[in-house]
C-alpha cells in the first residue's frame, strides 16, 4: 500500500467499521466508482463488502499513482477483504460499462459526469454525490443533464454522518507540518461556512487559543492575528479573496502584524505567491484552487475517507431502493433523507 494508507488489514478494519456505522447494504446493486491509490483505495472495496452484485472501478494515470498501481492496490485490498471477485478495475469510459450501473459515485476518476456520461446511464440509475450540496462544482456533474434524463442525484450530509468533525484533526496535522504545536498556540481561523466551527472547536479542545473570523475586516481580527502563531484559511466557497491584493488584507500587512506567522491552506482564499513574497511559511506549498481543499481527508488518513465514502454509498443505496419502490418527487426525497445522510441537490426524478 501507498505510505499513509495503512496495511490491508488495517484498511479492511476501517472498511468494515464504516459499513457498520453507515448501515450499508448494497446486496443486488451494481456500483460504478473509482479505483484509486493510498487512502482512496477503499471505495470499490466498501461497495463489494456491503454486498454489491458487482463493482466497476474506473482508474487512470494520475500524479499520485499509475492506473496499474491503483489496480494493484485495489485488488490487494479486495483480496484481503475476501471480495476480489466482486471488483473489476477498468481503464475506459465505454457507454456499455456506464450503462450497467445502478449507483454511480462522483469520485475523481469517474468525473466528469457530463452529458455524454449521463446519456449512457440506464433508466432508474442514480448518482451519489459524495460531499455536501453546497460544495457542488458544475464541472464535476451536469445537473441539467441528470434532470433531463431522470437520473437521480443527492448529496451527502457530512455533519450528519460525523465526517465534518475530522476537519479539526486534519487542520491540526497541517499545523504540525508547519511546526505549530497547537497546544498553547494562538490560531486565527478565517471561515464563514461550515468548515470554520469544527476546526476552531477542535483546536480549542487541543489547548490552542482559537479565534474564528468570517473576514479579515471582522472586528478584532487584526488584534488577534497580531499575537497569533498561525492562520488557517477554511472558507471553501469564498466568493472573493481573503488575503491578497484587492482582498480584506494584503499579505505584506499580515506579515507585518505577525512576523513568522504560518498559514495553513485548508481551502483557497489567499494569493500563494504573495504570501511567499511576504516571507510567510505556507502549507501546502502550492496554490490552492477555489472550491478545492488544500489537503483532503486523505492527508489525515484512510479512516475519514472510508467513513465519507460509506456514507455516500448509503445515499446511493437509499436512492436505488426508492427507485425500486417507484417513488418520485418529494416522496423520493423524503424517503432518501429518512434512510440515509442525504441532502437535496435538486437532482430528483420527476
Amino acid at each position: 500500500m501507498k505510505p499513509g494508507a495503512g496495511s490491508p488489514a488495517h484498511l479492511a478494519r476501517l472498511c468494515r467499521r464504516s459499513i457498520a456505522a453507515a448501515g450499508l447494504n448494497l446486496e443486488g446493486a451494481v456500483v460504478l466508482t473509482e479505483a484509486a491509490s493510498g487512502p482512496y483505495v477503499v471505495s470499490p472495496v466498501l461497495a463489494a463488502l456491503a454486498g454489491a452484485k458487482s463493482v466497476l472501478a474506473m482508474s487512470a494515470d494520475s500524479p499520485y499513482a499509475s492506473k496499474e498501481e491503483a489496480r494493484r492496490q485495489t485488488e490487494e485490498l479486495a483480496a484481503a477483504c475476501g471480495v476480489a471477485g466482486a471488483v473489476r478495475v477498468v481503464f475506459d469510459r465505454e457507454p456499455a460499462l456506464i450503462g450497467q450501473a445502478d449507483i454511480v459515485t462522483n469520485l475523481g476518476f469517474v468525473r466528469p459526469i457530463d452529458r455524454g456520461f449521463v446519456e449512457a446511464m440506464k433508466p432508474g440509475a442514480c448518482v451519489a454525490y459524495m460531499c455536501e450540496a453546497w460544495e457542488w462544482r458544475p464541472g464535476d456533474l451536469d445537473l441539467d443533464a441528470c434532470r433531463r434524463h431522470a437520473v437521480a442525484v443527492m448529496a451527502t450530509d457530512e455533519a450528519r454522518c460525523g465526517v465534518l468533525a475530522a476537519l479539526g484533526p486534519l487542520v491540526a496535522k497541517m499545523l504540525f507540518a508547519l511546526d505549530v504545536e497547537v497546544w498553547g498556540s494562538q490560531v486565527a481561523v478565517l471561515s464563514s461556512d461550515l468548515f470554520g466551527p469544527p476546526v476552531a472547536g477542535c483546536l480549542q479542545a487541543m489547548g490552542a487559543t482559537a479565534g474564528l473570523f468570517a473576514r479579515p475586516e471582522a472586528a478584532g481580527f487584526r488584534e488577534f492575528v497580531a499575537g497569533a502563531d498561525a492562520l488557517v484559511l477554511a472558507d471553501y466557497k469564498a466568493e472573493r479573496p481573503l488575503i491578497g491584493q484587492g482582498a480584506g488584507m494584503a499579505a505584506a500587512e499580515l506579515a507585518a502584524l505577525s512576523p513568522g506567522l504560518r498559514v495553513a491552506q485548508l481551502t483557497a482564499g489567499a494569493d500563494f505567491e504573495e504570501l511567499v513574497r511576504a516571507g510567510l511559511r505556507v502549507f501546502p506549498q502550492r496554490p490552492v484552487e477555489p472550491i478545492r481543499m488544500g489537503c483532503t481527508f486523505a492527508f489525515l488518513g484512510a479512516g475519514p475517507v472510508a467513513a465519507l465514502h460509506a456514507a455516500g454509498l448509503k445515499v446511493g443505496e437509499a436512492m436505488w431502493r426508492a427507485r425500486g419502490l417507484g417513488l418520485s418527487g418529494s416522496a423520493f426525497r423524503d424517503y432518501v433523507i429518512a434512510h440515509s445522510p442525504a441532502q437535496d441537490l435538486d437532482g430528483l426524478p420527476g
